[in-house]
């Protein structure tokens, strides 16, 4: 392409009219190419320059945010700093602990291995000490009992030959020998428990046979005190239970014995009532001097009492509560009190119509008859 300037200039006569035209051209090619391109470098510029400051301002936000993660990154390298010195210092504190619960493991397997010999120590005494008190019992209650027979023949003084004095000192002799078989008999009761030999005879018991034969026993001894022995029997309890006659019999007759002893006006009072579906209560109230409540605990340990008068003044070594406990535990049982200071109290056995399988896993023999009548004599035991 060929780019041409022209120039026209006319020409005038004296009457001023043209009569001739001078054209004149120029090739102007370069120059237009020259502005042509010139132009189009300048767009390219601009554009460029656009171009540029797009860039500018992405690379300035890149900055900024460039700058945000690296104060991020600080502050999480604080962080981390941070983190790293609280994990060495419970690394530290881990391994002081684990040091620590070592030592105490050492400590404790040193503890045990002297607990288990103690405790094989324990159980030759304890074998020994059963083995002694049984063969000391029955040395003891042999001659002991034959005393008793003699001391209580002369205190009746069938043949009058012996007078007041005499019949006083026989009686004197009977009675503390009574009491010395009693505290034979508790001891090795306790001894027994202890030793977990204490044995389960099963028998069916007749309720109300129960009840009679108990107070048959301890009429004459609330007679001579001027006490009131009642019984009462709910109408819609069963005939019978399934339990231990013998150990149900010593634990009763401890808690009627203890009622009479401790009740110096009023009444005992002997009921048996449906507890639950499955067992009965059985409960001694006495009008006596009852128990304060900080004491209530205390009295069913062994050779613990009320108070330290209590012994001096109304006798007994303070087993038979603790005795009864365990008796009741074997005969899968319980005992409960509730007693008011210088107002009375109700110890109660509530007890299984059945008797436990754990229990009745360890009776020796089982009677399957009713018992109507079957005394149990300390005396001649």
């Amino acid at each position: 392409t060929v780019w041409i300037k022209g120039n026209y200039n006319p020409i005038f006569d004296e009457q001023g009219n043209t009569y001739k035209i001078l054209k004149f051209s120029t090739d102007v090619t370069l120059v237009t190419k020259q502005a042509y391109n010139l132009a189009l470098q300048a767009e390219e510029l601009q554009t460029q320059q656009e171009e540029l400051k797009q860039m500018n301002e992405e690379l300035e936000q890149m900055n900024e945010e460039l700058e945000e993660q690296a104060q991020n990154l600080k502050q999480q390298q604080e962080e981390l700093q941070m983190s790293n010195e609280e994990l060495e210092e419970q690394t530290q504190s881990l391994e002081e602990q684990t040091k620590s619960l070592e030592e105490k493991n050492k400590e404790v397997e040193a503890s045990k291995y002297d607990i288990e010999q103690k405790t094989k120590q324990l159980e030759i005494s304890s074998k020994y000490k059963s083995e002694f008190l049984a063969n000391m019992s029955h040395e003891l209650r042999t001659p002991l009992n034959s005393l008793l027979i003699l001391s209580k023949d002369l205190s009746e003084n069938r043949n009058k030959n012996l007078d007041e004095d005499q019949v006083e000192s026989a009686e004197i002799i009977y009675k503390s020998g009574h009491d010395l078989l009693i505290l034979i008999n508790e001891v090795l009761d306790l001894s027994k428990i202890e030793a977990g030999k204490m044995s389960v005879n099963v028998e069916r018991v007749s309720l109300r046979n129960f009840t009679d034969e108990l107070l048959r026993n301890f009429k004459h001894q609330a007679e001579q005190k001027g006490l009131k022995l009642t019984s009462k029997l709910n109408a819609a309890l069963p005939e019978s239970i399934r339990t231990d006659l013998q150990r149900l019999n010593q634990i009763l007759k401890n808690l009627l014995s203890n009622a009479i002893k401790f009740t110096e006006n009023g009444s005992v009072n002997l009921s048996i009532d449906r507890y639950t579906q499955s067992k009965v209560i059985i409960s001694v109230t006495d009008t006596g001097i009852g128990i304060q409540e900080d004491k209530q605990m205390d009295i069913f340990e062994a050779f613990q009492q009320a108070d330290g008068g209590t012994s001096r003044k109304y006798g007994g070594t303070g087993l038979g509560l603790s005795i009864s406990r365990e008796l009741a535990n074997l005969l899968g049982a319980e005992i409960k009190l509730s007693s008011k200071l210088n107002e009375g109290s109700t110890f109660s056995i509530i007890i299984p119509l059945e008797i436990h399988p754990e229990q009745e896993s360890l009776r020796t023999n089982t009677l399957e008859e009713e018992v109507l009548y079957k005394p149990h004599s300390n005396i001649h035991q």
